[in-house]
């Protein structure tokens, strides 16, 4: 029994390293620690039992490995190695593909069920009820239509910029009274250095507004909170 382990955790870090590389190797190791005192109180005791040892948390740290690798493959390139709920890639954080329902609550591993999530929004994950995959999106579709766009004048070497998206804390009717700020600066240096500094200016509202939407996800995923989009507008629930 006690080979057992060690081998299924052995076979699992090699696994996970070859194949996914989506779990540090301070992060096993920590795992694997617990499971070698573990062992040695289990012999000293001579008591085994039947569950082999394993706590809750140690089963849903192997659970992924249910997941083959051709099925992880398919499910990051159909998500574009992007994390489906916070949007950063994989040259940004570390990657995981999981199920959407956990396997303890009738998940399946239907592609339905898969999605391709960063470890952060993995662990916090638990905070939402979702159905599948296409219900995973914080913000509604098109949400960039409402970001309100402000040019401050000048401030000594810099240009400023800003972009707001307004909501409703809830569903109700009224003004839309809470916001979500991003805001940016150009020095002069840069335009002067630019030969096109309409371009320049395009280019960074594009890339700002890309950021903009990574920071309103990081903030609703911290609260368990999504943004919907109804008849009293766009609403934080």
């Amino acid at each position: 029994m006690l080979r057992y382990r060690e081998e299924v955790f052995n076979v699992y870090l090699a696994d996970l390293l070859r194949d996914r590389g989506v779990v540090s190797v301070p992060e096993f190791l920590h795992f694997h620690a617990k499971i070698f005192n573990r062992n040695r109180q289990i012999l000293n005791s001579g008591i085994f039992p039947s569950n082999n040892g394993l706590s809750t948390e140690e089963e849903n740290f192997m659970r992924t490995r249910r997941i083959g690798k051709q099925t992880r493959v398919q499910i990051l390139v159909r998500d574009g190695y992007r994390c489906k709920m916070c949007g950063r890639t994989k040259d940004e954080v570390p990657l995981e593909v999981d199920h959407i329902v956990p396997v303890a609550d009738g998940g399946t591993d239907e592609l339905h069920n898969l999605a391709t999530l960063c470890r952060d929004c993995n662990r916090g994950k638990s905070a939402y009820r979702f159905t599948n995959y296409t219900s995973m999106d914080m913000l509604p579709e098109g949400i960039e239509e409402h970001f309100k766009f402000f040019h401050d004048d000048k401030l000594g070497d810099y240009e400023q910029y800003h972009l707001y998206l307004y909501y409703k804390d809830g569903i109700h009717p009224g003004p839309t009274n809470r916001k979500f700020h991003h805001t940016w600066r150009i020095s002069g240096t840069v335009y002067d250095s630019s030969s096109d500094s309409k371009a320049l200016e395009n280019r960074r509202r594009n890339e700002e507004a890309q950021a903009f939407l990574k920071k309103i996800k990081a903030e609703l995923i911290s609260e368990g909170k999504r943004l919907v989009l109804t008849e009293e507008g766009l609403c934080k629930v």
